[in-house]
């Protein structure tokens, strides 16, 4: 390094050093005066929330790219609207356009490119935040458009519920688990998880996948047309209430455990029934398809 770049080098850093003393004087004295400093404040429960309205007959997609966030999807609202709590703006980015709507990570240092005051002031503030866990809420109404709901999480727990739409969902989530309740679509519910669990209970969709690497599938008082899934590691369980299968085409089969269907055990770990329509047919026909590579699989009334 030259004698010049490290005189740079020194300077930038006493003007960042300066500008955090400066800051910090700035914090105490606003807290001293009661005077609001930060753009994002903390509400009666100590959470900082930032939340985005949106028209229900415009938004048809909406797309979370985050790595540690809780993630609720709920229907029945008044209105739609986005809740972002304890995410510090500069951190995240929301892209709107006429349809869809974008919520992800950026790079933490975009704040602190720029020496100004507005840039570094608004970094300490996220300070407050690091300890605060993360969530992602999203309110639907009954009438909303929404056609694509899409998340993928590295870390966090997704919870959908009381949503009654003609929506396809793509949930991915690394580590955390996945549950849904009273959901209804026409479209697809698709779920990825690595490490976590999967719960549905009391919804209808026209098609259902899942792929699991560690965890288990249960299903409640659920029906889809179509159902595939996936397990490499833990177990596939469903009770089918008033949706019975006795006339569905099943295909189930696990390596190392066994399947029960209704009374019955299959020790040797598979069992088949029906066979798939080749050509055109009024008849709807129900399609389920479970793998399970260590564990076993349990369907039941």
């Amino acid at each position: 390094m030259t004698e010049k770049n490290k005189r740079l080098l020194i300077t930038a850093a006493l003007l960042a050093a300066l500008a955090i003393v400066l800051c910090l004087t700035a914090t105490l004295l606003a807290k001293k005066n009661n005077v609001v400093l930060f753009k994002q404040t903390q509400n009666e429960e100590g959470n900082f929330v930032y939340t985005y309205d949106f028209a229900e007959e415009n938004i048809k997609k909406i797309s979370l790219d985050i790595s540690y966030t809780d993630v609720n999807i709920i229907g029945g609202a008044e209105k739609c609207r986005i809740e972002l709590i304890n995410f510090a703006e500069e951190n995240f980015r929301m892209t709107v356009s006429a349809t869809t709507i974008a919520v992800e990570e950026k790079s933490g240092l975009a704040g602190l490119v720029s020496l100004n005051f507005g840039g570094l002031r608004n970094h300490l503030n996220s300070f407050r935040m690091l300890t605060k866990a993360k969530t992602i809420n999203i309110y639907l109404t009954d009438t909303s458009v929404m056609k694509l709901l899409e998340t993928d999480i590295y870390s966090g727990n997704i919870n959908l519920e009381n949503c009654n739409l003609s929506c396809d969902y793509n949930i991915k989530v690394k580590y955390g688990s996945v549950a849904a309740a009273s959901l209804s679509s026409d479209g697809a519910f698709d779920v990825t998880i690595y490490d976590g669990n999967l719960d549905i209970s009391n919804s209808e969709f026209a098609s259902h996948s899942a792929a699991i690497t560690r965890g288990y599938e249960n299903i409640v008082f659920s029906r889809f047309t179509t159902l595939k899934s996936e397990i490499e590691t833990g177990y596939f369980k469903y009770e089918t209430g008033k949706y019975s299968l006795l006339s569905s085409v099943l295909r189930l089969s696990t390596d190392t455990g066994r399947v029960r269907f209704g009374g019955d055990i299959y020790e040797n770990g598979s069992f088949s029934q029906g066979m798939k329509y080749t050509g055109i047919s009024s008849v709807l026909q129900v399609l389920v398809e479970v793998h399970v590579s260590d564990g076993n699989i349990m369907i039941t009334e």
